[in-house]
């Protein structure tokens, strides 16, 4: 029995696509909302991916000035990180994502932890994921952004 993605989702999910190649994240968080309200992926974790790399992703636009002192950022003082990371960690406990969405999760809980000056985590979540595995196949854009900053958090954490 196949399932069939209705004209809403389809829609919902390409702009999503379309949004995180861009990095507006402002948008995504109503798009969120519309999945949510449309019922679309309920049965797992997709919509808190989303919110989660939002976050993760606002916090760091606010915190430019203490990434570029090198400042690990704290869980204290970022309730923005905080949040992403309590979400990262719920996906990862319960893994009810695709394969695909799961190392997603795992490339942005390195990111996490890179930012928080924890560099053997960043580096373990890299080794999960598989990067050189992961750049074989044909990617959106925003996924091949990801895997780029995972290069480089990988390659900073060995420093």
């Amino acid at each position: 029995m196949s399932s069939r993605v209705s004209f809403t989702q389809y829609r919902l999910e390409a702009e999503v696509e379309r949004y995180r190649a861009e990095c507006q994240w402002d948008k995504i968080t109503a798009l969120i909302e519309q999945m949510i309200a449309a019922r679309i992926h309920e049965d797992d974790d997709y919509g808190m991916l989303l919110m989660a790399e939002v976050l993760l992703e606002e916090c760091l636009q606010d915190s430019m000035d203490l990434l570029c002192s090198s400042t690990p950022l704290m869980d204290k003082t970022q309730p923005k990180l905080s949040r992403a990371k309590g979400h990262l960690n719920s996906i990862l406990s319960r893994g009810c994502l695709t394969p695909r969405y799961l190392n997603e999760a795992l490339l942005l809980m390195a990111k996490v932890h890179y930012v928080q000056g924890r560099y053997r985590d960043a580096q373990g979540m890299c080794a999960r994921v598989g990067l050189e595995e992961l750049t074989q196949d044909d990617q959106p854009t925003y996924h091949l952004r990801l895997l780029a900053e995972a290069f480089v958090i990988k390659a900073w954490s060995v420093k």
